[in-house]
């Protein structure tokens, strides 16, 4: 055994756990208040009067912050409508709904550069000024 092994058994630590906050029991109570409107200082002297609990607002608007970016991770994904394909009755199967629309695009594009005069110049310049002409 090396030493970190024996210290940890003498004084009996277990692993290091993953810390749980101190807000955690009271989640869906301040979530609930943050959905009905109330302020991150109202939520906190709620958590202070009635749970016993003295936290930070900043501390607060954190925790409500990463609880919301855990139930936007866990939420299940729609799949694009890029990656579907056609129907067969399209006579455009297997080829992605973007692609088309690209392809589509393209072509708008190009119909489009048919009526820009190429080669001239957009606006006239004038002419070269005679010196003679000044006096």
């Amino acid at each position: 055994m090396n030493d970190i092994e024996i210290f940890l058994a003498k004084h009996q630590l277990a692993d290091k756990q993953k810390k749980t906050s101190v807000l955690e029991p009271y989640q869906a109570e301040i979530l609930e208040l943050k959905e009905q409107g109330y302020s991150d200082k109202i939520i906190v002297r709620f958590l202070e009067e009635m749970k016993g609990v003295k936290v930070s607002q900043q501390w607060l608007n954190r925790y409500i912050r990463s609880c919301k970016k855990q139930a936007e991770n866990s939420k299940p994904r729609p799949v694009p409508a890029s990656v579907q394909p056609h129907s067969a009755d399209d006579g455009q199967a297997g080829i992605p709904v973007t692609q088309i629309k690209i392809d589509e695009q393209e072509a708008e594009r190009i119909g489009r550069l048919h009526n820009v005069r190429v080669g001239k110049r957009k606006f006239q310049q004038p002419d070269d000024i005679d010196v003679k002409d000044l006096t």
